[in-house]
C-alpha cells in the first residue's frame, strides 16, 4: 500500500509522519505497529486527510483534463487547448464538491480532526448540589459578533469586544441568580455572527453589513472563546450542559464553525452535549416539559407549535408544558399559541446604522428561566445590557 506523498501539503498534526510510516513499512497495519498506534486511528486520520485535500480541490495527477477529479467532487466544466494543427495541447477540469457527498465529507473530516485535536477542555468540577427535578435554560438572542456601529452614524458604539464582554458578563450574572439544576440548556438563538464570511454581505440578499475592521476571523475567534467560557462557567453549576447554536439568516454557515470548535474542545467532557449539525430546529424533553428553538427567519411564530407537534409527536403526547424560543426580530414578543408559549428574545447587541435609521429602538437584555420536571416554568431572571455595561 502506497500513499500519495503529495497529500503532505495538507497534513496536520502527525499526518505527514503517518504517510511516511505507511510508505516505508508497506501497509497501514505495519505502520501502526511501528508507531505503537492503532490501525484504526491511522486509517481514520488518512481518510480525513484525503477529504481535506479533496475539499481543497486536490487530486493526484490532476493537471490534465483526462485525469480523475477528487473523490466527492463533480465536474463543473472542462476546457481544452489545441495547437495550430488542431492537436490537443493541454486542458483543465473545473470541479466542485458534489452536494450529496459534501455533508458526508465534512462529517468525516470533523471526526478526523476530533481524533487528532479534540478534548482539550479542562475537566471542571461542579460545586452546586444535585437538583434532578430542575432544568435551567439560558437564552441569548442574536449576539451579532463582528458587528461594528458608531454613535456618529446615529447607531450605538459597539464592536466585537463589546459583544464578547457582554456575553461573558451576561452568563456570569445569570449563573449567580438561577437555582441549582442538574441540567441546563445554553440556547443561542441564531445570528451568533453578524456576517457569514469575510465578504461582509448577508448570505441571502447580499446586503452590505457594518463589520469590525479587524476582520471576520477575529470576530469568529472571539465568539468561539466567549461561548467556550459560557459553557465552562455553566459546568461549575450544572451537571449536564446542552449547547444549542442555531443558524441564523446572518450566519447559516459560520455558526457551524463555532459549533465544530466547541464540540472538539469539549469532546473529552461527557457532561457537555453539543449536536454537531446545522439543523434550524432544536427540541428537548424534560419530564412534562418540551422545549423547542428556531431562529425565526424561516417560520412564523404562529406556525411553530404545529411544527413542534409534527416533529416531536411522542414527546408532544408525553408533555403538558411546551415552550419555543425564537430570535431574529430583536424585540420581546410572547404569544401563547395552541397551549405553547412562543417567545421572541431581545439581544445584548446594540443597534447598527441600518436599524437605527429604520427607527428600531428595542431594549437589550438576556434572560434565563427555570423549569420543574412536573410543574413547568417556576422562575425567570432578566439581565439588561445597561446593567452589564455599568458593571
Amino acid at each position: 500500500m502506497i500513499l500519495d506523498p503529495g497529500l503532505k501539503q495538507f497534513a496536520q498534526g502527525r499526518q505527514a509522519e503517518f504517510i511516511d510510516a505507511v510508505n516505508n513499512n508497506g501497509s497501514m497495519r505495519a505502520a501502526a505497529v511501528a508507531l505503537g498506534l492503532s490501525q484504526d486511528m491511522i486509517g481514520r486520520s488518512m481518510r480525513g486527510l484525503k477529504k481535506r485535500a479533496a475539499l481543497a480541490g486536490y487530486s493526484p495527477a490532476s493537471d490534465n483534463m483526462h485525469h480523475p477529479i477528487p473523490d466527492g467532487f463533480t465536474i463543473k466544466r472542462r476546457s481544452a487547448r489545441f495547437d495550430r494543427e488542431g492537436n490537443p495541447a493541454g486542458g483543465w477540469v473545473i470541479s466542485e464538491p458534489g452536494k450529496e457527498e459534501l455533508a458526508a465529507m465534512l462529517r468525516e473530516f470533523m471526526e478526523t480532526l476530533s481524533a487528532d485535536y479534540g478534548g482539550r477542555s479542562p475537566l471542571i468540577s461542579r460545586t452546586s448540589p444535585d437538583a434532578a427535578d430542575v432544568l435551567v435554560s439560558y437564552k441569548f438572542g442574536d449576539p451579532h459578533f463582528g458587528m461594528s456601529s458608531s454613535s456618529q452614524t446615529g447607531a450605538d458604539d459597539f464592536d466585537t469586544d463589546d459583544a464578547e464582554r457582554l456575553t461573558r458578563a451576561g452568563i456570569d450574572q445569570l449563573l449567580a441568580v438561577t437555582p441549582n439544576a442538574d441540567t441546563c440548556i445554553l440556547e443561542v438563538i441564531g445570528d451568533v455572527m453578524h456576517a457569514n464570511d469575510s465578504s461582509a454581505l448577508t448570505p441571502g440578499h447580499k446586503n452590505p453589513l457594518d463589520v469590525d475592521k479587524r476582520g471576520f476571523h477575529y470576530a469568529l475567534m472571539r465568539a468561539g472563546l466567549a461561548w467556550a467560557y459560557a459553557v465552562e462557567r455553566a459546568l461549575e453549576k450544572h451537571e449536564t450542559v446542552i449547547v444549542w447554536m442555531l443558524p441564523g439568516n446572518h450566519d447559516p454557515d459560520a455558526v457551524f464553525g463555532i459549533t465544530m470548535g466547541l464540540a472538539f474542545y469539549f469532546q473529552n467532557n461527557p457532561r457537555v452535549i453539543i449536536p454537531i449539525d446545522n439543523h434550524p430546529f432544536r427540541y428537548h424533553q424534560f419530564g412534562k416539559n418540551l422545549f423547542g428553538a428556531h431562529h425565526g427567519d424561516k417560520v412564523k411564530m404562529a406556525e411553530l407549535p404545529l411544527l413542534m407537534a409534527v416533529d416531536q409527536p411522542e414527546a408532544w403526547g408525553q408533555t403538558v408544558y411546551r415552550y419555543i424560543t425564537t430570535g431574529h426580530i430583536h424585540h420581546d414578543v410572547v404569544k401563547e399559541l395552541q397551549g405553547v408559549r412562543v417567545e421572541s428574545l431581545r439581544t445584548l447587541a446594540a443597534k447598527d446604522t441600518y436599524h437605527a435609521m429604520k427607527g428600531y429602538r428595542s431594549l437589550r437584555d438576556t434572560r434565563a428561566a427555570a423549569y420543574h420536571r412536573e410543574y413547568g416554568e417556576f422562575q425567570r431572571h432578566t439581565v439588561s445590557a445597561a446593567m452589564l455595561e455599568a458593571a
